[in-house]
């Protein structure tokens, strides 16, 4: 498609100059403002201008301004005085040229000015990296000198406190308790005997020899019993310096016995022990021997196969961790955390039934105050009220997947009750109760037959209040709460144009019925986008395409849709079909269909879109290159959508590029 030319004017001083031109229908991120010494361009697709200015201007003082629908440029002269004309025209040939070839020597220049500022940037990022380097550096080097003078420092204190020890006298060694004091001084005096020298050794023989030779001569004088008196001390002293070792500490002794497995009703034989383990092994026994053998330590400890079942949840490996979850209550009955975690695998699992079992028994766990010695997780009163909470919720859905509100109800606002002292867990439940309201109030219990009008059966107000609902859930980023209540009153719809006389509603009950479900289709398309379930997607777009071709069956003549018409290229043809419909007059109730055109057509167009996102995320880029094709021929046949054509323009040139590769 080629481009417009927008329109433009200007206004001039003797040093300034002011163009404004108007680009209707334009964001501001789509406006693309190219500026040079002489040449000016405004790239707002669809709207291209490119003008060769009549003289030169200061780009480097000059700047534009993008609002709602224009861009106003304000520029610099270079020199100043009057222009005749803000651009020069392209006359003849020979003009022509001279004026393209001072616009692409202007171009030059102003990519030569930012390639320099380009490399002067990055000099100076370079710089200012080198010089943080060599702060760093710096800094690390006083770091580590710092350290050196404090290693320095304490060495030479170690060695002032060696040399101080080592000047000091030293004690003497005190005696040991309970050991004689003669007998400390006798261990001195031998001590001091082994350290003399051999001269002095012999000096001592010498000198007790010859004190013997003197005790000889002075024995003739001394009486026989003064004698025998001294030989008696002597055997005593001798007797007293008797040297004992210390006492040593004797280590107890420690018997090891071994208890072999005996059976009472079997004769205790050799090799009975493996024959009872094969027996256990066929009969499907768990043995305990064997398993402390042969089996892994963290098949055989329930924390251990907790650890093992909350890695492979993680991982969405809800069958495994299925497995160990009962592997690890088989073993221990009461871990109330392995039976908290084994209901929620049951629920992905969609085993509703058995997830509501786990959930009442863990409730009753809880308020009984039952755990196991290997999670003692009842010890905290926090801990406990929140895993009181966690379990209502989950035997909420539970219970959801089966169909039984009420209890659902009943469940959740016991939950909403204790859950008072913790705010973000209670909004989530209020959210999930409203829910559950809204599924409990999308319900008729009167006549079907005698339902001809909605507001009187006071269902419109409960349709909207509910919608208005899921549309808070897309804003709080909760799709796949949205998605639920957008189920029901869909259903619940479709159950309305099946059970009563459609024909007898009023025609605008109906088209708030048909109005209700395009919306419900066209946001779960959006949630389902949000949640990356690209397939449903695309499932609730072709949906929401067949209920605009029913509501302009309201007022035009549109042929029966079929089963085979939600393959793309039915709905294209569909689609094209609604279109030309549109820009004629309606067959019947014309007066209602004034002003539903436009809304009509812009609802198509944000579901192609959608439906082209979603085929795009697929990697099938033809069919999300029709779509997108479709949509904005759809664009073009109203002025108000011009926004919306040039985010599909953008869209387009991205599939393009994509559909080239």
């Amino acid at each position: 498609m080629a481009p417009l030319s927008p329109e433009w004017s200007f206004r001039q001083t003797e040093t300034t100059l002011t163009a404004d031109v108007k680009v209707r229908g334009v964001s501001k991120k789509a406006c693309d403002i190219f500026l040079s010494d002489r040449f000016l361009k405004v790239n707002a697709p669809p709207y291209l201008l490119a003008l060769d200015l009549w003289g030169e201007i200061d780009e480097e003082r000059s700047t534009a301004t993008v609002s709602q629908g224009s861009v106003t440029v304000h520029m610099r002269k270079a020199e100043p005085g009057a222009w005749d004309n803000l651009h020069v025209p392209l006359g003849d040939r020979s003009t022509r040229a001279e004026v393209l070839e001072r616009r692409k020597e202007s171009i030059e220049r102003a990519h030569r000015k930012l390639e320099q500022r380009r490399l002067e940037k990055v000099a100076l990022k370079e710089r200012e990296k080198q010089e943080a380097q060599d702060r760093s550096l710096e800094l690390d080097r006083k770091k580590r000198q710092a350290i050196d003078d404090a290693k320095e420092q304490e060495l030479r204190d170690a060695r002032q406190e060696i040399s101080a020890f080592k000047t000091k006298t030293r004690a003497p060694p005190s005696p040991l308790p309970g050991s004689d004091p003669r007998e400390e001084e006798m261990r001195r005096a031998l001590g001091a005997a082994d350290t003399d020298s051999e001269d002095d050794e012999g000096d001592s023989v010498a000198d007790l020899a010859m004190a013997t030779d003197s005790e000889g001569e002075a024995a003739d004088d001394v009486d026989q019993e003064n004698q025998e008196g001294e030989e008696e001390e002597d055997c005593e002293e001798e007797d007293e310096i008797v040297i004992l070792p210390p006492p040593r500490e004797t280590m107890p002794s420690v018997e090891v016995e071994f208890t072999p497995t005996i059976v009472d009703n079997l004769p205790a034989r050799e090799g009975r022990e493996e024959e009872l383990k094969l027996i256990r092994r066929s009969q499907g026994k768990a043995d305990a021997q064997d398993d402390g053998e042969e089996t892994d330590l963290t098949e055989r400890h329930p924390v251990f196969l907790k650890d093992k079942g909350d890695k492979m949840s993680k991982h969405g490996n809800f069958k495994g961790a299925l497995r160990a979850y009962s592997r690890a209550l088989v073993l221990d009955p009461n871990h109330l955390l392995c039976l908290c975690n084994r209901s929620m695998c049951y629920l992905r699992l969609g085993e509703a039934a058995l997830a509501e079992a786990d959930c009442r028994r863990a409730i009753e766990m809880i308020e009984g105050g039952k755990a196991s010695t290997s999670a003692p997780e009842l010890g905290d009163v926090d801990k406990k009220a929140v895993l009181r909470i966690k379990m209502s919720g989950r035997l909420a859905k539970a219970l959801a997947a089966q169909d039984r509100t009420k209890e659902v109800i009943e469940e959740l606002e016991t939950a909403l009750k204790l859950s008072g002292r913790y705010p973000e867990i209670q909004t989530s439940i209020q959210r999930d109760l409203d829910d559950a309201l809204a599924c409990e109030r999308v319900s008729f219990e009167g006549d079907w037959n005698q339902l001809t009008d909605l507001s009187a059966a006071k269902l419109k107000p409960k349709i909207e209040s509910i919608k208005k609902l899921a549309d808070m859930r897309i804003k709080q980023q909760d799709p796949k709460g949205a998605l639920r209540v957008y189920a029901q009153i869909a259903d619940f719809i479709s159950e309305v144009q099946e059970r009563c006389d459609v024909s007898s509603v009023q025609l605008v009950d109906r088209e708030f019925l048909l109005e209700m479900k395009l919306a419900c289709f066209s946001n779960s398309a959006s949630a389902h986008l949000m949640l990356g379930d690209y397939v449903s997607s695309i499932e609730s777009c072709k949906g929401a395409i067949l209920v605009v071709a029913t509501l302009f069956k309201l007022y035009f003549d549109v042929p029966e849709i079929e089963k085979n018409d939600r393959e793309v290229d039915s709905l294209i043809q569909m689609t094209t079909r609604l279109l030309e419909l549109s820009k004629g007059t309606p067959s019947s109730n014309s007066r209602l269909f004034q002003g539903k055109r436009e809304k009509y057509v812009l609802s198509l167009v944000r579901i192609l879109r959608r439906m082209s996102f979603a085929y795009s995320h697929l990697k099938e880029y033809k069919e999300g290159l029709k779509i997108l094709q479709l949509g904005l021929t759809l664009t073009q046949s109203s002025a108000e959508l011009g926004g919306m054509a040039t985010e599909i323009t953008k869209d387009l040139r991205v599939l393009q590029e994509h559909t080239v590769k």
